[in-house]
């Protein structure tokens, strides 16, 4: 419903011949992601099953058509160990964010990385909020503990956006 909304907006926008600069009118996409399955023991800052290992693994397979300009994770090892192994494909250091500012860090998301295509780790309550910020939206609610299989796809220009909710299950065919 919001995409074709989003497409009419943008197909206006550009055929206005409005005067806006090209950093103005960039796509930017941001990519949302849950940490994987983290281990259940008595640790602050688990780190991930061998379920959650093969998780981030297929994220690989997941992006493989996509470049990442900028890979951000929560300080956490679970986190940090999902987005490892596509920073290392996207030859990009996983820069870390705090995920109690996420005001400040959607914030910096848009005017940093305009035009730029982002992943961002982070977990149940926080990446579902990140998307409610960057999508200027309120309905998308904190994920179940065991939820793993959701990809949040935030698409801005400007102050125009679109987000979408995909269902992505390891050992399924990648789009």
């Amino acid at each position: 419903m919001r995409t074709p909304l989003f497409i009419s907006l943008l197909t206006v926008l550009l055929a206005t011949g409005c005067t806006n600069t090209t950093k103005k009118t960039a796509m930017t996409t941001i990519y949302l992601v849950r940490h994987a399955e983290k281990e259940l023991n008595e640790t602050d800052d688990p780190g991930l099953t061998d379920k959650g290992n093969q998780r981030a693994q297929y994220l690989v397979q997941f992006f493989q058509q996509v470049k990442f300009d900028a890979i951000y994770s929560s300080p956490f090892k679970r986190t940090l160990l999902t987005a490892g192994p596509l920073a290392i494909k996207n030859h990009l250091d996983t820069q870390t964010y705090d995920p109690k500012e996420l005001e400040e860090f959607a914030s910096m998301l848009v005017q940093k990385h305009n035009g730029q295509t982002v992943l961002v780790v982070g977990h149940s309550n926080t990446t579902p909020a990140l998307a409610n910020l960057l999508g200027n939206r309120e309905d998308l609610r904190p994920l179940e503990e065991y939820e793993y299989d959701w990809i949040y796809v935030v698409d801005r220009i400007g102050d125009i956006s679109s987000v979408k909710k995909l269902y992505v299950k390891p050992g399924e065919p990648t789009p």
